[in-house]
């Protein structure tokens, strides 16, 4: 399920919860960062391509299959 069909299933009418948001930004800023010391840059991160998988014991792993790159050549 991608993170859009999370927020519709779990977020109507009321919002996510606050762990939840902070689990999934935590996981999306850590992978940005890491791609960003590899200077490379998503060039399409919308909710639509976040996949997002819930386990039954409560852990929640983020994903960015199948993303276009672009490198970013700095200086050379």
């Amino acid at each position: 399920m991608n993170l859009r069909d999370v927020v519709k299933r779990f977020g109507k009418d009321v919002g996510l919860n606050i762990r939840a948001v902070r689990a999934y930004a935590q996981q999306l800023f850590l992978a940005l960062s890491l791609l960003r010391k590899c200077n490379i840059m998503h060039a399409d991160i919308k909710p639509d391509n976040i996949i997002v998988r819930l386990f039954s014991c409560g852990a929640v792993f983020m994903t960015l299959p199948g993303f276009y790159l672009m490198h970013i050549h700095i200086g050379q």
